[in-house]
């Protein structure tokens, strides 16, 4: 099979195709997806290559798993599957991971706590994490200008190439902060993956859209291949499916939690409408709360940078902030399952 005949299913897009994609119904998301399995496997295979998924015990990778091991083509096949254990996730994630068969576990590189006080805290996005590491580190008066004003060395101007004024006042932050979290406990540990399936959906943000318009879901020509088989899906569709085929999933999401990863991460941080993370973690989990505000120093990261964001943009990481709110109402947690305890009200 050639990289022709692979992108004819993938390729770029228009956002109307996109959008055509997003409607589909789910038998329809779900062969498309099997088929885009069955390309990415069989285009490796002829070329002596092989396979792996990258799974971490989310909704996304547990429904990709579920689909792969279901799939026609590719259930009696021994493809691998990773997950990174950064030490830091959830621990009903990591009990989920254990309770699943033929998952194989590698361990980050280097522990969080060092990570924050070598390079820095993940704050607001990876983009801005690293163009913040970027003006710390360099000697290039060049590359503080860029990453300021946008400017380039020769005079063209990159409106993402700089820092949004916003985010200015983090230059000066009493704390360091970098991008380097997610290459020490995942991409480097998971390095030993072979052309991975990864369960990333288009509609989770503006790159990942912008990277699935522009690529598709089997990237094959770049120096790391890999297939994103459901990014046309959405969250209803994997909740959908989950329901249709009682398949088994990590109980945090019965907690009020719609997405997770390493609990002490602070990207995006600041676009959660509340109960954000902390909040929730306040109320379901608090001492691992307490670890980050405390032992990990996050009090003081969201307390340094509600002092110098307007008060209308500030973030409170204090459940207790927003219980009975006057004038606000709640609306009830949608379940996985109708049998599920009673979670935290949204």
């Amino acid at each position: 099979m050639s990289i022709e005949r692979v992108e004819q299913m993938s390729g770029s897009l228009t956002m109307d195709e996109l959008k055509e994609r997003l409607a589909w119904p789910l038998d329809r998301k779900i062969q498309e997806s099997e088929h885009r399995m069955e390309q990415w496997f069989t285009y490796w295979r002829e070329r002596g290559e092989t396979v792996s998924l990258s799974f971490s015990g989310g909704l996304d990778s547990t429904v990709m798993l579920h689909i792969l091991r279901n799939n026609p083509f590719l259930k009696n096949e021994n493809i691998p599957v990773i997950f990174a254990d950064t030490g830091i996730e959830y621990p009903e994630i990591r009990d989920f991971v254990h309770s699943t068969e033929d998952v194989t576990i590698v361990k980050a590189t280097k522990p969080f706590i060092k990570i924050i006080e070598e390079d820095g805290y993940p704050v607001v996005s990876k983009r801005v994490a690293q163009y913040l590491r970027e003006i710390r580190q360099t000697k290039s008066p060049h590359m503080v200008r860029l990453r300021l004003t946008g400017w380039r060395k020769d005079g063209t101007h990159s409106p993402m190439g700089m820092i949004s004024k916003k985010w200015h006042f983090l230059v000066g932050a009493p704390f360091k902060v970098s991008d380097r979290c997610c290459d020490f406990m995942k991409k480097i540990p998971m390095s030993c993956m072979s052309c991975p399936y990864i369960g990333v959906r288009a509609d989770e943000g503006q790159h990942r859209e912008k990277t699935y318009l522009q690529f598709g879901c089997n990237y094959i020509d770049t120096k790391n291949p890999r297939s994103w088989p459901m990014a046309f899906w959405t969250d209803g569709d994997i909740r959908e499916y989950i329901k249709a085929n009682n398949v088994p999933y990590s109980p945090i999401y019965d907690m009020g939690y719609r997405r997770t990863g390493c609990y002490p991460c602070c990207f995006g941080l600041h676009l959660e409408a509340w109960p954000n993370r902390f909040q929730l973690m306040e109320k379901t989990h608090p001492r691992l709360y307490n670890h980050c505000m405390d032992k990990i120093g996050i009090q003081r990261v969201l307390e340094f940078m509600n002092e110098w964001l307007p008060k209308k943009q500030q973030i409170s990481f204090r459940y207790s902030d927003y219980i009975e709110r006057p004038g606000e109402e709640t609306q009830e947690e949608i379940k996985l399952s109708s049998d599920a305890e009673q979670g935290v009200l949204l």
